[in-house]
């Protein structure tokens, strides 16, 4: 259900209290959407406090069965990280609201402050699912033939309270789209997913002016681009997680767009790509693919105009959405899809 503005400023101001006063941390999930800017910002800016969401039932169960100790277990407070030297800068942050910049211009940084990081589960490979922070590097003295390295310190707090600090000095590489690991090459993947798609939306949804138009057509020619670009990496990842998600996204936009796509490019034709152990694993989550994205239980029945989206069952349907729990579109009207036995 969607809360009013005046319940939202107690709900965040019940959780800043309860953290700064009695050390009781809070764990926010938004089940189905995303909850606004404003409460995100401020969960992950209160100490030991964390945000997370979830858009189906099979990332919920995942959260609830695997992951959920981790969301609510910090592990350092007012953690600070700095670069050491005249050299480097900061740019634009990504990976948390604390390190994005929503001011224009962007500012340059010589050091940023996270209030809390949290405990990362890992698989079998020892690898971890998220956690990453994502900077924009700045050389002040780019146009010199000598090549510095950036030195970097970071210092946290401990539970116990101790202060704990670590010094590393890093190469870069003279090589074009060099990665020191997968890690960080589904980083800059999602960054560039996240940054095209957000723009797209809301140019779609702005008014027709001349700038804005042209900026459109602009999008919908490099859409398709995009959509290679995005199989291409998860791919050569693969990792399912990335098809099940963000790409049947962009599959989606397109399909509502007319947006042409080459045939290789469509969800069956992506999934043939990937391994058989990936296939399977792809499949076996996808067990309830009509779940209604809100209550997590009955079936969707409910679909939406003008986005189409199916995703609603019929009790979720009577609370008073404004906005399409997936995509955020405005809802005009909703409708009930009738199954034929």
């Amino acid at each position: 259900m969607e809360v009013s503005h005046n319940d939202g400023i107690e709900f965040l101001k019940h959780i800043q209290e309860n953290a700064e006063k009695k050390q009781i941390w809070s764990t926010v999930v938004g089940v189905g959407l995303d909850l606004g800017t404003e409460v995100i910002q401020t969960v992950s800016r209160t100490i030991g406090c964390n945000y997370s969401n979830v858009r189906n039932a099979r990332t919920f169960d995942q959260l609830m069965k695997t992951q959920f100790p981790y969301t609510v277990t910090p592990v350092g407070f007012h953690i600070q990280l700095n670069l050491v030297g005249d050299r480097y800068r900061l740019g634009q942050g990504y990976g948390s609201p604390e390190v994005y910049q929503y001011e224009q211009p962007i500012q340059q940084r010589q050091s940023i402050e996270l209030v809390t990081e949290f405990a990362l589960a890992m698989n079998e490979q020892n690898e971890v699912r998220g956690g990453y922070l994502l900077f924009q590097i700045i050389d002040q003295n780019k146009n010199s033939n000598t090549h510095e390295p950036l030195k970097m310190k970071t210092s946290w707090k401990t539970l116990q309270g101790s202060t704990e600090s670590n010094e590393q000095e890093i190469q870069f590489s003279e090589q074009i789209n060099s990665y020191t690991h997968a890690g960080i090459r589904k980083a800059l993947l999602l960054v560039r997913y996240t940054k095209f798609v957000k723009r797209y939306l809301i140019v779609r949804r702005a008014s027709a002016t001349p700038d804005i138009m042209e900026e459109y057509q602009t999008m919908r020619r490099q859409f398709p681009r995009l959509v290679k670009y995005f199989q291409e990496e998860m791919i050569l990842l693969n990792d399912r997680s990335l098809y099940e998600e963000e790409y049947r996204h962009l599959i989606d936009i397109a399909q509502k767009d007319d947006l042409p796509l080459d045939q290789n490019l469509l969800p069956n034709q992506t999934l043939a790509l990937f391994n058989d152990s990936a296939i399977e694993s792809a499949h076996s989550t996808t067990d309830h693919p009509n779940r209604c994205c809100i209550c997590l239980t009955n079936d969707s029945s409910m679909i939406l105009s003008p986005c189409a989206h199916q995703c609603l069952c019929k009790d979720c349907a009577q609370q008073p959405l404004s906005k399409c729990p997936l995509c955020r579109e405005e809802i005009t009207s909703i409708t009930e899809q009738f199954q034929h036995l």
